[in-house]
């Protein structure tokens, strides 16, 4: 809350400018390791790789993606649950596409189990 923030004595509006400054060092810093890892610079490589299973692991963990609280320990478990999940169908030999698909079904559920309550006010 920015206006509680403001009356316990703390600069917002530089606190915001820091909170983007850092916001901009960590995405140069995971630019360059994701240059290192695919040696080349192309805008939007291999963010499918990176972007999606990270917000599917917050959603499935239990954060709400329109705001809310979450907790770091059910994002973990999100991504165990994800991952399980993943070695199982690889172990299954289940053809990547159908892969995709399911997971999509269980972000969809995930997101869905969270708009529920939020429908319901």
């Amino acid at each position: 809350n920015p206006e509680a923030a403001r009356l316990s004595g703390i600069n917002v509006r530089a606190l915001r400018i820091a909170a983007f400054a850092f916001s901009g060092v960590a995405a140069g810093v995971a630019g360059s390791i994701l240059i290192s890892r695919t040696a080349t610079a192309i805008a939007g490589d291999g963010l499918a790789d990176v972007l999606f299973p990270a917000i599917a692991a917050v959603v499935v963990g239990g954060t709400s993606i329109q705001g809310g609280r979450g907790a770091i320990w059910r994002t973990v478990l999100g991504i165990f649950f994800l991952e399980f999940i993943r070695n199982g169908f690889n172990l299954l030999e289940v053809n990547p596409y159908y892969q995709d698909i399911i997971r999509g079904a269980i972000i969809l559920v995930a997101v869905g189990a969270d708009a529920l309550p939020r429908r319901a006010r």
